[in-house]
């Protein structure tokens, strides 16, 4: 046996479809908000924060090493020092460099 159901009236009396938002439509809503703001402020961000400055590689020749290639970038800083920038700027975890291989030279102040 068939049963009748009443449908309520999804038209306004403009004429006009009424907007029904579920719990899941307010949700991606407020998600796509909250990206948008991010994304003004990383805008924003970037703009305030002026150009990137400019890195400079040099890549490793026959014979050379860490050490070598760290006094000769940074000579304004103790070895050590330098070396351990460089390890930094690359993701070095040894002092093992090979020939070819190119490096960012890291900012000596």
């Amino acid at each position: 046996m068939r049963h009748l159901r009443v449908v309520p009236d999804l038209l306004t009396r403009a004429g006009q479809p009424r907007l029904r938002l579920t719990a899941r439509g307010r949700l991606v809503l407020a998600l796509a908000g909250v990206i948008a703001a991010l994304g003004v402020i990383m805008a924003s961000a970037a703009i305030a924060a002026g150009p990137t400055p400019s890195t400079s590689t040099v890549t490793v020749a026959e014979g050379q090493t860490l050490s070598e290639i760290a006094h000769a970038r940074l000579p304004e800083l103790p070895v050590g020092e330098a070396v351990v920038r460089f390890q930094l700027a690359n993701g070095l975890s040894s002092l093992e460099v090979n020939a070819g291989q190119t490096l960012v030279v890291p900012s000596g102040s």
